[in-house]
Parts: structure tokens; sequence; C-alpha cells
């Protein structure tokens, strides 16, 4: 399992009334066998988590 505590800040921006924009890059480490890969961000700005489900082959 992978953890990062925090991520440095990037230039995210808010797009109209309700939509976030950030970029940001999250390193992983290569995986010996197909596997999914699961991530939650949670983003302190907008108090959001978004999870991701990731195919790593």
């Amino acid at each position: 399992m992978l953890n990062l505590q925090e991520l440095p800040g990037g230039q995210g921006r808010f797009w109209n009334r309700d939509l976030y924009m950030s970029k940001r890059a999250v390193p992983f480490t290569k995986t010996d066998a197909p596997q999914d890969i699961f991530l939650t961000i949670n983003d302190a700005k907008t108090k959001q988590n978004f999870e991701y489900i990731i195919k790593a082959e």
C-alpha cells in the first residue's frame, strides 16, 4: 500500500461555479502482475474525495 500524505500545491482553478480543475502527477510503483490499483484523492480545497480504480497491466 502506498500512502502519500500530501502532494505539493498546484495551480488549480475554478471553472464556472461547480467545476474545479487541478493537475497533479502521482508516483506509482511497478506491479509484478496485472492488478487493480485503488486510488483515493482527498482534495482539501473542495473538501471532496475522488476515488479511481486503475487497471495495471
